[in-house]
């Protein structure tokens, strides 16, 4: 089930995250220029004429989202899954398409001139990359080495984010206590004065 927005823009990081599909209506905009959605679950998302350039969407789940006409120029698509997407007439002029899927995505009049691919990249059948202006990083495959390198890199750091949120609470617990302490002790001190007298 789909629901109809009139307009979305997001303006927090999303890396990691699962977002509900989003079907937009006719002349509506998403904008999603410049954000990181590092490894989000976009698929199946009708973000046609999206503004995503700039974005970062490394090893992003895109499968068969409708991205025809969308703005994706200079994202970053490092390993994202864009199988059987619909990039047709999308501009992805300058994009980083290294690792990533595009097999049996729809790529009719869209713009690749600049983007960069890597050996690990998968092509449309019958879509040679470089008549269609897309340039082969050199290096032959170190950018699939590279994105298990980053695959690993994030878990350990959002690993080391869930243990520094951990610490905190901690911490806090224990100034709590601290002061609970200070507190009784106060409050036997006042005690033990009041006995005195």
């Amino acid at each position: 089930m789909t629901s109809q927005v009139a307009h979305i823009h997001v303006r927090e990081t999303l890396v990691g995250t699962t977002l509900a599909r989003v079907s937009v209506a006719s002349g509506s905009a998403v904008d999603l220029a410049g954000r990181r959605l590092a490894y989000a679950s976009l698929a199946g998302w009708c973000l046609a004429r999206a503004d995503v350039s700039g974005a970062y969407l490394l090893g992003a789940d895109l499968k068969g989202a409708q991205l025809a006409q969308c703005n994706a120029r200079h994202s970053v698509l490092v390993g994202a899954d864009l199988a059987g997407a619909n990039l047709a007439g999308a501009r992805l002029d300058g994009a980083n398409l290294a690792a990533s899927n595009l097999a049996g995505a729809r790529l009719e009049g869209a713009s690749l001139t600049g983007a960069t691919y890597s050996d690990s990249t998968v092509w449309p059948i019958g879509v040679d990359p470089q008549s269609v202006g897309a340039i082969r990083l050199a290096g032959g495959d170190a950018a699939g080495e590279a994105l298990g390198w980053a695959r690993e890199g994030w878990r350990a750091v959002y690993r080391s984010r869930q243990l520094l949120a951990r610490v905190r609470l901690l911490n806090r617990a224990a100034t709590v206590l601290v002061l609970v302490g200070w507190l009784a002790a106060g409050g036997i001190l006042v005690w033990m004065a009041g006995e005195l007298w």
